[in-house]
């Protein structure tokens, strides 16, 4: 309960519509510069103006623009609770069911929630569902009357409220309206309700159809927004393979991370302490080493902010390009770091324009790029046993674009060893056509799943001045796995399938590719 307020806590800080008059405070704290927010609308507030009040006690309360303080926001909130401003009323009760800033008063805190919520404010109706569903604020458990209320804030599209509206349906053993919430707001971007969505999808509720890849897909999605839940279920299905290879390093990674924040301390202590059991030191200090370098796949705005420059730039000296291909409903690329390093500017086509570079693993030549929209497609990484020599396999990228083809080219080849360059195993050896401009594009077996990022082509006549034979098609990409492992990392919510069924033509491959292939031009 208390986290949950917490969050409603923020949401109603930083919820107020704009309004006329003291535009330039309210501007201040649109464009996030709180400081100058508090400048101006502090002689407002403390002259009685109801509006700039509670902009005053949202501040306070969240700490922007000044050390957080509980006690001044309550007293901003309650002169503007006391003049019916309705976002007041309801932060301020959210104050006093938590004890802060003023004494702990459950009756009082959910009658100024209610005041709010009459109001029509979505996010004091969602908080008058929770009380009715705990029974707190002296009221009694009521679920039918929480429902209306959490109908109502999801009517003003209130997330959140989706995910409680499939609990009740869930708990009232209707799982096929349950599961119909959590897909709307799974679609949305809650965490919760992805979690939920693939839970269901692991046991086949609602008339879903047992779907382990699928249903680790949204918990993957949830566990890159940090919801502990997902990452301890992620961690114990690296563990035990449970639709996914069975990986220590990754189900240490996860679980580590899901610990962290306080979830399940015993069980999770004792689950890593059996999983240390099952590892070598070296992994051990692999899963240590990744649970601190790991960041939530959304953390992206400062670094895509950055790679915009704020107005006209200077013709870049030169420019170089490659491919790569979306991984994720988020808008994440796949490349090759060697395309990539040491841009001043990088632009992905078709998309919306400039990305940021987000992640990089210079030793296995990936880089990993977020652009601002979301991805209408995203590629399938390959699940279960990876390729063998002499599998069939496609390439697409932007071979050559300024002298060949503008749009995606695709070609054929064959797997030729499960190593690279002295005996690299992070990389596979290709018999496929490939040209400058096609590093970092996706190499895909025949049913359309992301077996290896393109890289290299050997250097056909430095090889041939030693051995004085002219290599045909020895070409490299980087496999699955180190793939995997790099976008797990970095929290990113990737989908992945295991091979089944008959396999497509290299025609059907390549269609499907390209919807989700991407050019890249590096300005350096």
């Amino acid at each position: 309960m208390r986290a949950r307020l917490c969050l409603i806590l923020l949401l109603l800080a930083v919820a107020a519509p704009a309004r006329a008059g003291f535009e330039e405070g309210e501007q201040a704290f649109k464009r996030r510069d709180y400081r100058t927010a508090m400048t101006e609308l502090a002689p407002l507030a403390d002259a009685g103006d109801a509006r700039a009040q509670y902009y005053l006690g949202a501040m306070f309360v969240s700490g922007l623009g000044a050390p957080r303080d509980d006690a001044r926001a309550a007293g901003y909130l309650a002169r503007s609770a006391g003049q019916n401003h309705p976002q007041a009323q309801g932060l301020l009760g959210a104050l006093y069911l938590q004890g802060r800033g003023v004494p702990r008063d459950d009756a009082k805190g959910a009658d100024l929630v209610r005041r709010a919520a009459d109001t029509g404010l979505a996010g004091s109706q969602y908080m008058m569902g929770i009380l009715l569903v705990e029974g707190r604020g002296g009221l009694p458990k009521d679920p039918a009357t929480a429902a209306q209320w959490f109908k109502a804030a999801a009517d003003q599209n209130h997330v959140p409220a989706l995910c409680w509206l499939g609990e009740l349906a869930d708990r009232e053993q209707k799982p096929v309206e349950a599961v119909g919430w959590w897909r709307k707001g799974a679609a949305s971007g809650d965490r919760s309700c992805q979690f939920l969505l693939g839970r269901a999808y692991l046991e086949g509720k609602g008339g879903l159809a047992r779907d382990a890849n699928e249903g680790l897909a949204w918990i993957r999605r949830a566990a890159s927004q940090r919801l502990p839940a997902a990452q301890a279920a992620l961690g114990f299905a690296y563990e035990r393979g449970a639709g996914v290879p069975t990986d220590y390093v990754l189900a240490y990674m996860w679980l580590n991370l899901a610990r962290a924040q306080g979830h399940n301390p015993q069980p999770l202590r004792e689950a890593m302490e059996a999983l240390e059991k099952k590892m070598t030191p070296d992994q051990i200090a692999e899963g240590q080493k990744r649970s601190r370098e790991w960041r939530p796949g959304g953390e992206v705005a400062d670094a895509i902010a950055r790679a915009t420059p704020p107005g006209p730039a200077a013709a870049p000296a030169r420019t170089i390009t490659g491919s790569g291909f979306l991984v994720s409903a988020e808008g994440h690329v796949v490349t090759n770091h060697h395309v990539v390093a040491g841009c001043e500017r990088v632009v992905v086509s078709p998309g919306d324009g400039a990305a940021a570079v987000v992640a990089r693993d210079v030793r296995n030549d990936l880089a990993l790029l977020k652009s601002a929209g979301a991805a209408a497609e995203a590629a399938r990484l390959r699940a279960g046993p990876g390729v063998r020599p002499g599998d069939d396999v496609v390439v697409v990228g932007f071979p050559l674009r300024r002298v060949l083809a503008p749009s995606a080219v695709v070609t054929t080849g064959t797997v030729s060893a499960l190593s690279g360059l002295a005996n690299d195993s992070a990389k596979l050896q290709i018999a496929a056509p490939v040209q400058q401009g096609n590093s970092g594009g996706p190499l895909l077996d025949r049913h359309g799943l992301v077996v290896g990022v393109v890289q290299s082509k050997l250097n056909a006549l430095r090889i041939a001045g030693v051995t004085g034979d002219i290599p045909q098609n020895v070409n490299f990409a980087v496999n699955g796995a180190t793939l995997q492992s790099f976008l797990e990392a970095n929290g990113v919510a990737f989908r992945a399938a295991p091979a089944r069924g008959a396999p497509l033509s290299a025609a059907d491959v390549g269609e499907q590719a390209v919807r989700y292939t991407v050019a890249i031009e590096c300005a350096r």
